[in-house]
């Protein structure tokens, strides 16, 4: 198994940082255990401030920075599977996905105030839509059946995610 958590906390002025950054670290400190060293883990973070960061399992417990990319999060997203698959051992049949930070339901996840390249919102908010949250599934889908794997599930802790509009938008994806 491999778990790939996607955390965007930079919105809302990072009031929600420390609770992702206690959750990340309890993430991290589970998978040295042993029973979490059969897991694979690879974490993208993005906190308030443009701060950005980094974390594998098969490395020691670090969080590295990393450039910010394009500035568009479904591309980020995107180039954070790209490089967690590469990363996995070919050994990991099933992939669980894990979104982590704000979001409005079916109108989006994430509210990524970095990212200046989305269209704002009527309402000011930039986030990453359902549909696009979806392709970006999608291509980590593609990829990994490539490899013999696949996704086994999404899990959303974001809020007003435990809706049919996000049963429906990924029937078929996962």
């Amino acid at each position: 198994w491999a778990l790939y958590l996607y955390v965007v906390s930079d919105s809302a002025g990072g009031a929600i940082d420390p609770a992702a950054r206690a959750d990340v670290k309890a993430l991290m400190k589970a998978v040295r255990t042993k029973a979490g060293r059969s897991c694979h883990v690879e974490v993208r973070a993005d906190f308030a401030k443009g701060r950005s960061v980094h974390a594998t399992s098969h490395a020691p417990m670090s969080l590295k920075r990393v450039k910010e990319g394009s500035g568009v999060v479904q591309q980020t997203l995107r180039d954070f599977y790209d490089h967690a698959i590469r990363d996995t051992p070919s050994s990991v049949r099933h992939v669980a996905l894990m979104f982590w930070g704000h979001s409005v339901g079916p109108g989006g996840l994430f509210e990524d105030d970095n990212s200046g390249v989305k269209a704002r919102s009527d309402d000011g908010r930039l986030n990453l839509p359902l549909h696009e949250v979806n392709n970006a599934v999608f291509h980590a889908r593609e990829e990994l059946k490539a490899r013999n794997a696949g996704v086994a599930m999404a899990i959303f802790k974001n809020c007003a995610m435990a809706t049919v509009e996000t049963a429906c938008e990924f029937e078929g994806t996962v």
